[in-house]
């Protein structure tokens, strides 16, 4: 089976095949993807997925709603804990963000959809439009790079290479418009 470029070992296989540009609704799987996400800026994306379950234990499995309400005990607890990747700023930024959706008066799948599926197939328009928007709405830590990769691994944006097997497959069953 061909695959996509990227796909260079068995941990990017699995994340390739099984959750990758699988589109999801769950709003916890989303908030983790664009926290994950966040983490990754400038990492290699096996180190990510190599500490996936840890990150999800140290960040209480990623549920807004709890990161919303940490203690500042907890947030130096956190910033310290050896399951995490010690970058304060990207740290403060999924907390931050974790607050904006529990605030939010919406689901964050919702959110999503509201945002991100009326805007025209131009790519970069999409892309533009969604990290203005996200921002103007609070979010930090986000940009360009970040919200691609997001919409990428979240299934809004179909990006398998044309070579790749599934990508025949992902033009005929997932399309965000």
């Amino acid at each position: 089976m061909k695959r996509c470029d990227w796909v260079t070992n068995d941990l990017l296989l699995d994340y390739h095949d099984h959750e990758w540009g699988q589109k999801t609704t769950n709003p916890r799987t989303l908030f983790e993807c664009l926290a994950l996400e966040i983490m990754q800026g400038g990492l290699a994306w096996s180190l990510i997925l190599k500490r996936q379950t840890d990150l999800r234990a140290a960040f209480q499995g990623f549920y807004p709603e709890q990161l919303a309400d940490l203690s500042p005990a907890s947030v130096e607890a956190l910033l310290q804990d050896p399951r995490t990747i010690h970058h304060h700023r990207k740290i403060d930024a999924i907390l931050h963000n974790a607050t904006v959706i529990a605030r939010m008066n919406e689901p964050f799948n919702h959110y999503l959809d509201r945002i991100v599926l009326p805007i025209a197939p131009d790519e970069t328009a999409l892309i533009k439009r969604t990290v203005k928007q996200m921002k103007a709405d609070g979010f930090t830590y986000i940009g360009p790079k970040t919200i691609n990769s997001f919409l990428e691994a979240t299934g809004y944006l179909h990006h398998h290479d044309p070579e790749c097997d599934w990508y025949r497959e992902g033009i005929d069953t997932v399309s965000p418009y």
